[in-house]
């Protein structure tokens, strides 16, 4: 008989099995075999897994350990986080406890239980994927109307920065404020060759407005969150990513795609 193990101590299991030099870090190589094990449903391209492993180890650096990679404590953060749904990781690798191994588990991380609890309201509405859809388009009739609304909230964005003509392309921008690097595959955002001739670079002083818009997207997402189901919450927040990718909201699109 099997039982289900506490949830660091799952992290833990999903960890090693991708540490396969046991060198005590999860490198690209590693980080991208779990990537893609977790989520069987999704094909990912090059590009959109490269552009996943540059966020991960960029967000969490201090749990960088040189050329080892990422860290069992950095893997359990980026969990804390919500990059990720532990029981479904787990569940999607097959990995099982066996009593004995329960009852070791529980004994070294007695707090898991209390960390699970303190979190799993938060985590309960969250659908658990890194980034992509295995659906070209969309499913469920509410998410057109996030679509809409989304597409509103763009258009305004940006009709305030060009009615003052402030938004410029910058082939040499750092993306600093509001953008990561792109890198997302052309699947989700159409062409890639140009994009970087296309990105805007945002002025300090349009910062308010880019803080509305984050607060508006965040709403959005709630909306997502609340959907009837995990497929319709699933749904709507891939869409979300891919329509904030095709107007260059580079670093939202990817806060959308790991939801």
């Amino acid at each position: 008989m099997t039982t289900r193990g506490g949830r660091s101590e799952k992290v833990k299991r999903i960890f090693h099995q991708f540490d396969v030099n046991r060198d005590g870090g999860l490198n690209r190589e590693e980080m991208s075999a779990l990537v893609v094990s977790v989520n069987p449903r999704v094909k990912f391209s090059e590009q959109q897994i490269s552009a996943i492993l540059d966020e991960v180890f960029r967000t969490y650096a201090k749990f960088i350990d040189g050329d080892k990679g990422l860290t069992y404590d950095g893997l359990l953060r980026t969990y804390d986080d919500g990059a990720g749904d532990v029981d479904r990781d787990f569940d999607a690798l097959g990995i099982e406890f066996s009593a004995g191994e329960t009852t070791k588990g529980s004994e070294a991380s007695s707090s898991s239980i209390t960390d699970e609890r303190a979190v799993g309201a938060q985590k309960k509405q969250r659908t658990a994927a890194w980034a992509g859809s295995p659906n070209d388009g969309i499913v469920f009739d509410e998410t057109w109307k996030l679509v809409d609304d989304l597409e509103i909230l763009v258009k305004r964005l940006k009709s305030k920065h060009e009615k003052d003509g402030k938004p410029k392309s910058d082939n040499n921008n750092n993306n600093v404020d509001a953008f990561s690097d792109g890198g997302w595959s052309r699947e989700l955002g159409g062409p890639s060759s140009d994009t970087s001739d296309k990105r805007i670079q945002w002025e300090e002083e349009w910062s308010h407005d880019y803080t509305v818009f984050v607060k508006e997207l965040g709403a959005l997402r709630s909306r997502a969150d609340g959907a009837r189901s995990r497929e319709e919450a699933f749904d709507g927040h891939m869409v979300i990513g891919k329509v904030l990718h095709e107007h260059q909201l580079f670093k939202e699109a990817l806060v959308s795609f790991k939801r």
